[in-house]
Formats: structure tokens, sequence, C-alpha cells
């Protein structure tokens, strides 16, 4: 494409100030300058989301994997911005799942479900509204639950998983 005025800012030090805006939970125009102008900051973010950019980019990490003899498996919540309410799904899009923002006790939330390996290092992920039982998650994420050993709180002994694992 042809140039239209100023260079186009690094993507690895865009990458840098999205990383760093969601990790100390920022505005975007409180992003320091070293990492681009803030307009960019945020159109980056709202475009590599909308196209998959940061799934895939999860999948990638989660999918280099490492011992499967142990797996874990467990659940935290994300602290969605009070004005994350309205990030609703628009009517007819192609995405109708929503933003997976739950109300809870403490305010609007977003539950990350995750297997991980023995060392602690992501095999798989699955995301649900903060108000939805850790069993959902456990459910999405048995496929991954291959290995000899599993390991998780006491939240996840139901007998229907534990019957699940024995028979994988």
């Amino acid at each position: 494409p042809k140039s239209h005025g100023k260079p186009r800012v690094d993507d690895l030090r865009v990458l840098s100030g999205i990383i760093f805006i969601n990790r100390n939970g920022l505005i975007w125009c409180a992003a320091p300058r070293e990492y681009g102008p803030p307009e960019t900051l945020y159109n980056r973010w709202k475009r590599w989301g909308d196209m998959g950019v940061f799934a895939r980019m999860m999948e990638g990490l989660a999918s280099e994997g490492g011992e499967e003899k142990v797996v874990m498996i467990d659940a935290t919540y994300l602290k969605a911005h009070r004005t994350a309410s309205s990030l609703r799904a628009k009517k007819g899009g192609a995405d109708q799942r929503g933003r997976l923002i739950g109300r809870t006790k403490g305010g609007f939330n977003t539950k990350l479900h995750a297997v991980t390996d023995a060392k602690g290092r992501p095999l798989k992920f699955f995301m649900t509204a903060g108000q939805v039982s850790d069993y959902t998650g456990a459910a999405a994420l048995l496929g991954s639950c291959e290995g000899g050993m599993a390991v998780g709180r006491p939240g996840y002994d139901a007998g229907w998983f534990r019957d699940a694992l024995i028979d994988k």
C-alpha cells in the first residue's frame, strides 16, 4: 500500500502497549508515548480483536503444550470494567455469543477456565460469563484432560466429571 504520511508504528511496540494497558487496567490515553499514539493502540486492539488475532495467539501458546502426564484444571475471574455492560453483541451480527460478561456479587466478571500441564503451561482455554458454573467449563475442557492424572480444586469433584475422567 501507498504511504499516507506518517510511517506505520511498529506492530511489536503496539502489541507491547496493548499488553501494558490491559495488564495495568489503564485507559488508552494513559499509555506511555514509547508505545505509539493512543489512537493507534486502540484501533489495532479493536481491529486485531475483531479479526481473531488474540484468540489465535492464545491458541498458539496453548498448543505448544508440554508434558501431558499430569494436567490441572481451574478457573479464575476477570473483572470487567463498569462500562463493559454496554458492549452487547449487535442484533444480526456474526457473533451472537455476546461479550461473555456476567453479573456476580463483585460486579461484572468474565470467567476464564484453563487446563495446564504439570508446570502450569496452558494447554486449553475456555471463557464464560462470570456467573456460569465451573462445571460448564469443565465439560467444555474435558477433551483436553488427557493424561495420567488430573488435578483440580474440590469444586471439580462432581461424580459425572470423575467418571468422565476415568473413562478417558
